[in-house]
């Protein structure tokens, strides 16, 4: 879904298509065109599914911003003038070949990242379970040294008198 204008057309449409990857060609289906009777005679304003608004004055900086602060947004497009359009989802195939705005696509976090976090979550409560066992052990084994201790103070005196 977005915007796309025609090769020899100022007018920009809303619209949803597909890819059909066959035999290594990209060809793009149009499938539904929601302002077909009222097209957009420019470019100033590009839906902004992230939040439901038109942005009118967000620029290519603006855009990535927003997109980089938004943890479920994968890409944006913005053709150079002001609007974006941000693009949510799995497994979403982008293409841009003549007329198209560019389309920037944040690379996914790098599993060795996310790898490095995990094993230092497991390193640190496997340290934290280690210390409260050993502090424990030692409180448990303290405790019981003073019983014993007064128990045996408490017999020889007894065998004393």
């Amino acid at each position: 879904m977005g915007f796309f204008h025609l090769r020899d057309s100022n007018l920009s449409y809303l619209g949803i298509w597909y890819i059909n990857s066959g035999e290594g060609l990209n060809i793009n289906h149009l499938a539904w065109i929601a302002n077909r009777d009222a097209p957009i005679h420019n470019s100033t304003g590009k839906n902004n599914p992230a939040s439901g608004a038109f942005t009118l004055e967000w620029d290519h900086s603006d855009c990535k911003v927003r997109c980089w602060e938004d943890c479920n947004c994968l890409g944006f497009i913005n053709n150079g003038d002001t609007g974006c359009t941000f693009y949510r989802g799995n497994n979403l195939k982008f293409h841009s070949s003549g007329n198209y705005p560019k389309v920037y696509v944040l690379p996914p976090a790098n599993p060795s990242e996310k790898r490095k976090k995990l094993i230092m979550i497991i390193v640190i409560v496997v340290a934290v379970s280690s210390f409260l066992v050993l502090l424990s052990s030692l409180l448990y084994c303290r405790r019981r040294k003073k019983k014993r201790g007064t128990k045996g103070v408490a017999i020889s005196a007894k065998c004393i008198t």
